[in-house]
């Protein structure tokens, strides 16, 4: 009787804080900061690819980028901030001539982004299950 638990289990402040912290991110920053990005991004692309096409495009990116946001919450950081970094630093390809960007906008550029990374990181899970289950130094 010792060791035995005789009271509820209580949440301290920090777990608390960070459930919070967790469900305003959730619910709140990640909506805006989507919302935001879509209605930024939506003028370019339906100059881009006319009224009816473009209006698809960008109900597609952002059903991707909501559905995201609550399904995959814990890698949402990463891919946003891996997006942004990419297409607003490495590859912003200024042409001299024609000062055009070689990507579309934010909503087009996370939606590859996102199923690139995470196809990438479902290789990576999957080699390492073949390099811990299929051992070569079990031969």
């Amino acid at each position: 009787k010792r060791f035995e638990v005789t009271d509820p289990a209580k949440l301290t402040w920090f777990e608390w804080f960070y459930g919070l912290a967790c469900f305003l991110e959730r619910n709140i920053v990640y909506p805006a900061v989507f919302m935001s990005a879509l209605t930024i991004g939506f003028g370019p692309i339906v100059r881009k690819f006319g009224p009816s096409f473009g209006a698809a495009i960008v109900a597609i990116c952002g059903l991707k980028m909501m559905r995201s946001g609550y399904s995959r919450n814990s890698q949402q950081f990463v891919l946003v901030s891996f997006t942004v970094l990419l297409f607003e630093y490495d590859y912003s390809c200024r042409s001299p001539t024609h000062g055009q960007f070689c990507s579309e906008s934010f909503p087009v550029d996370y939606f590859f982004i996102s199923i690139f990374l995470l196809k990438f990181h479902e290789l990576v899970l999957k080699v390492k299950f073949a390099l811990v289950y299929i051992a070569p130094w079990r031969s």
